[in-house]
Protein backbone atom coordinates (compact mmCIF):
# COMPACT_ATOMS: atom_id res chain seq x y z
CA UNK A 1 0.00 0.00 0.00
CA UNK A 2 1.31 3.45 -0.81
CA UNK A 3 1.65 6.52 1.29
CA UNK A 4 1.49 8.39 -1.62
CA UNK A 5 -0.83 11.34 -1.27
CA UNK A 6 -3.41 11.95 -4.36
CA UNK A 7 -4.59 15.61 -4.70
CA UNK A 8 -6.62 16.82 -7.35
CA UNK A 9 -5.73 19.95 -9.28
CA UNK A 10 -7.73 22.54 -7.58
CA UNK A 11 -6.38 21.38 -4.24
CA UNK A 12 -2.75 21.52 -5.69
CA UNK A 13 -3.42 25.49 -7.32
CA UNK A 14 -4.79 25.84 -3.82
CA UNK A 15 -2.16 24.98 -1.75
CA UNK A 16 0.39 27.10 -4.63
CA UNK A 17 -1.69 29.88 -3.67
CA UNK A 18 -1.43 29.75 -0.04
CA UNK A 19 2.78 29.36 -0.39
CA UNK A 20 3.09 31.95 -3.25
CA UNK A 21 0.82 34.13 -2.05
CA UNK A 22 0.22 33.89 1.55
CA UNK A 23 -3.27 33.41 1.89
CA UNK A 24 -5.54 31.97 4.21
CA UNK A 25 -6.49 28.13 3.22
CA UNK A 26 -10.54 29.95 3.03
CA UNK A 27 -9.22 32.76 0.46
CA UNK A 28 -7.04 30.57 -1.89
CA UNK A 29 -9.77 27.97 -1.88
CA UNK A 30 -12.02 31.40 -3.35
CA UNK A 31 -8.91 32.18 -5.99
CA UNK A 32 -9.14 29.02 -7.38
CA UNK A 33 -12.40 28.44 -7.55
CA UNK A 34 -12.62 32.04 -9.68
CA UNK A 35 -9.45 30.83 -11.54
CA UNK A 36 -11.25 28.38 -12.99
CA UNK A 37 -14.99 29.55 -12.82
CA UNK A 38 -13.38 32.15 -15.80
CA UNK A 39 -12.32 29.42 -18.03
CA UNK A 40 -16.02 27.70 -17.58
CA UNK A 41 -15.20 24.96 -14.88
CA UNK A 42 -17.32 24.51 -12.28
CA UNK A 43 -15.86 21.27 -10.76
CA UNK A 44 -13.54 23.27 -7.69
CA UNK A 45 -16.71 25.15 -6.55
CA UNK A 46 -18.76 21.91 -6.08
CA UNK A 47 -16.13 19.92 -4.55
CA UNK A 48 -15.13 22.47 -1.98
CA UNK A 49 -18.43 23.53 -1.36
CA UNK A 50 -19.58 19.65 -0.49
CA UNK A 51 -16.33 19.71 1.44
CA UNK A 52 -17.98 22.06 3.41
CA UNK A 53 -16.22 25.82 1.54
CA UNK A 54 -17.98 28.59 2.35
CA UNK A 55 -17.40 30.82 -0.47
CA UNK A 56 -16.98 34.32 -0.63
CA UNK A 57 -19.63 36.81 -2.00
CA UNK A 58 -17.53 37.46 -4.40
CA UNK A 59 -17.24 33.90 -5.64
CA UNK A 60 -21.14 33.45 -5.17
CA UNK A 61 -21.83 37.19 -7.55
CA UNK A 62 -19.45 35.41 -9.47
CA UNK A 63 -21.51 32.62 -10.32
CA UNK A 64 -24.32 34.29 -10.08
CA UNK A 65 -23.39 36.16 -13.46
CA UNK A 66 -22.13 33.11 -14.67
CA UNK A 67 -25.75 31.56 -14.71
CA UNK A 68 -27.77 34.88 -15.98
CA UNK A 69 -25.26 34.84 -18.89
CA UNK A 70 -26.59 31.14 -19.35
CA UNK A 71 -30.05 32.28 -19.10
CA UNK A 72 -31.71 32.26 -22.64
CA UNK A 73 -34.51 34.48 -21.42
CA UNK A 74 -31.72 37.18 -20.47
CA UNK A 75 -28.71 38.59 -21.96
CA UNK A 76 -26.41 40.21 -20.07
CA UNK A 77 -23.90 42.37 -21.82
CA UNK A 78 -21.70 44.64 -19.52
CA UNK A 79 -21.11 47.69 -22.16
CA UNK A 80 -25.21 47.88 -22.44
CA UNK A 81 -25.65 48.21 -18.47
CA UNK A 82 -26.51 51.70 -18.68
CA UNK A 83 -29.43 50.84 -20.95
CA UNK A 84 -30.57 47.99 -18.87
CA UNK A 85 -32.30 48.05 -15.60
CA UNK A 86 -29.87 46.24 -13.46
CA UNK A 87 -29.44 46.62 -9.72
CA UNK A 88 -26.34 48.91 -9.14
CA UNK A 89 -24.47 45.79 -7.27
CA UNK A 90 -23.92 44.22 -10.94
CA UNK A 91 -22.64 47.25 -12.19
CA UNK A 92 -19.85 47.24 -9.34
CA UNK A 93 -18.66 44.21 -10.71
CA UNK A 94 -17.72 45.49 -14.46
CA UNK A 95 -15.53 48.38 -13.10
Amino acid sequence: MSDEIHMLPWEIDTVDAMRDHGLPEGEARDLVILDWLSRGDTKPFYDFILCGHQPSRRVLQALAIMLMRGDSEYEFDPARTATRSLPPCFLSLWR
